[in-house]
């Protein structure tokens, strides 16, 4: 029983990102997605490094995302989710690996990676700010 109901949040993880990533393709200001245990602290996170214009949690279990965009060209600030772990094959990194996996490739925009830890979805935003490891979920461009 335990182990269907990790495989259930595995599958919400790659739903999510694939709803998200087509609405930010449709440049839609607003999207409607379901909702998993631990993605209001990482929609919080979101909202405060200003990647979203805001979130609402709906009493049917979803979440109501208000996608935030460039004034001059109207692109989506939020460029796009990447999910990192699938059910055949998980992505655990150390903590030393996320720093490296962070300075891999330099890029003019930023890089967020999610992690699930013992404590819980967590947001990693640059190296040394946290100290943990755990599964890769998603990167955020």
């Amino acid at each position: 029983m335990e182990c269907k109901k990790k495989r259930e949040e595995k599958l919400k993880y790659s739903k999510f990102s694939i709803e998200l990533n087509r609405a930010i393709g449709r440049k839609v200001l607003d999207v409607e997605l379901d909702s998993f245990t631990g993605l209001e602290t990482i929609l919080k996170s979101l909202l405060h490094k200003g990647f979203l214009r805001g979130f609402q949690c709906l009493p049917n279990g979803k979440v109501k995302l208000f996608l935030k965009f460039t004034p001059k060209i109207a692109t989506p600030v939020l460029r796009k989710i990447e999910l990192l772990t699938k059910s055949s094959l998980r992505a655990y990194r150390k903590a030393y690996e996320l720093k490296k996996l962070y300075f891999y490739k330099k890029s003019s925009f930023q890089r967020f990676f999610v992690l699930s830890t013992q404590e819980g979805l967590t947001l990693f935003e640059k190296p040394g700010s946290k100290n943990i490891g755990g599964e890769l979920i998603y990167q955020i461009n």
